[in-house]
């Protein structure tokens, strides 16, 4: 049996994103929509 958490992304830079699910952070990659349009934060860093 599979449980998904949504998450809540608060910050984009490059193609690494931060996220928050449950008052959890954590990175994750956005390697699989490196074809698709990305808003990245300009606090990148």
């Amino acid at each position: 049996m599979c449980l998904a958490a949504p998450k809540q992304v608060t910050a984009v830079c490059g193609l690494n994103a931060s996220c928050e699910a449950r008052g959890m952070l954590c990175e994750i990659s956005l390697l699989k929509l490196q074809h698709g349009a990305l808003a990245e934060d300009s606090k990148c860093g």
